[in-house]
């Protein structure tokens, strides 16, 4: 009896510890109070419903900016409102004094080096979670199975694993439902996508996620490419049957339309009445949301009998509640 008395002692000193991103295993018991820092690690707190356990955002999360979806939560919960931990952006490290100041149990961060987390955590004397969007070899498919990785550790360290589960489990019925849709295959093309800013109709993925959950390719780059620019002469010596432009680079696509008539005008797609507007895919990292929208977007396009608003309804209230 003293022996299983012991032994259960023993089990309820040993706490398990969750491996992270960078494979190193991360012990915090029961975490309330989070930030998350870096490109995308915010959205993934949103997804998972973490949002009343925040106690600071970055600076670039309270920008009223629909190019990212999630964002209509930061206003709805007034995160926007919550302290400052710095600046946020591509590259920039948070303020170690206002981390300290915010005083979380656990900072989630994503996009940073192993040198910056360790700072960070020197600095702090806080732990930090590592989350990530992308896998070794960058392919978006893999990539996609990063990020559900994710998501399910991020689930686990913040005792929300039920809804990383769900989350997850829908993701994955949007894609056998996705790749069992009857469309055309004709040659199609992706441009206007953000990159670290927006960009024109030659800011192209030639592995742009949307297209590979529906086994398309990019007709003009090989998916060995993951973002690139081109010539936009190339687009018209392919001349592709559909053209797809990202609405974050609308502003500097219909620009170029304005300056280069002839350019567009010589495209099959715009004299055929086949460009289609997508909705942002990179904002701070991948709009997932709006990754499974486009998909069904693209697919609706190539001749797919798609209910476009219906899908987007229950896509977003799916990832964010909404």
């Amino acid at each position: 009896m003293v022996r299983v008395a012991l032994f259960v002692l023993m089990l309820h000193s040993f706490v398990f510890g969750v491996v992270d991103a960078f494979n190193r295993d991360i012990v915090v018991e029961n975490p309330q109070n989070l930030v998350f820092v870096g490109s995308g690690a915010l959205r993934f707190g949103v997804y998972l419903g973490l949002e009343d356990r925040i106690v600071g955002i970055e600076n670039r999360e309270k920008r009223d900016d629909m190019h990212a979806p999630y964002n209509i939560v930061i206003k709805n919960k007034k995160l926007d409102k919550k302290p400052t931990i710095g600046e946020g952006g591509s590259g920039k490290l948070p303020s170690m004094e206002a981390l300290i100041e915010a005083n979380p149990d656990l900072i989630i961060a994503s996009a940073m080096s192993k040198d910056q987390v360790k700072l960070i955590e020197t600095k702090t004397k806080l732990p930090v979670f590592v989350i990530s969007y992308s896998s070794s070899d960058d392919l978006s498919e893999n990539n996609l199975k990063t990020m559900k990785q994710s998501l399910m550790a991020l689930g686990e360290i913040t005792n929300s694993k039920d809804r990383a589960v769900e989350l997850i489990k829908y993701m994955e019925e949007q894609e056998k439902e996705l790749r069992s849709l009857p469309i055309n295959k004709k040659s199609v093309y992706i441009g206007g996508v953000n990159y670290k800013g927006s960009w024109g109709i030659g800011s192209t993925e030639g592995d742009y996620l949307p297209f590979s959950i529906l086994g398309i390719e990019n007709s003009l780059v090989d998916r060995s490419n993951k973002h690139v620019f081109i010539d936009i002469e190339r687009i018209l010596s392919v001349n592709p049957d559909v053209i797809f432009i990202d609405e974050g680079g609308r502003k500097n696509v219909e620009l170029e339309m304005e300056n280069k008539k002839d350019f567009f005008n010589s495209l099959k797609a715009f004299n055929d009445n086949k460009v289609f507007w997508l909705l942002p895919f990179n904002f701070y990292n991948t709009n997932l949301d709006n990754t499974f929208i486009n998909a069904w977007s693209v697919a609706k396009a190539l001749g797919a009998n798609v209910d476009l608003e219906g899908k987007k309804d229950e896509i977003y209230r799916q990832f964010l509640g909404i």
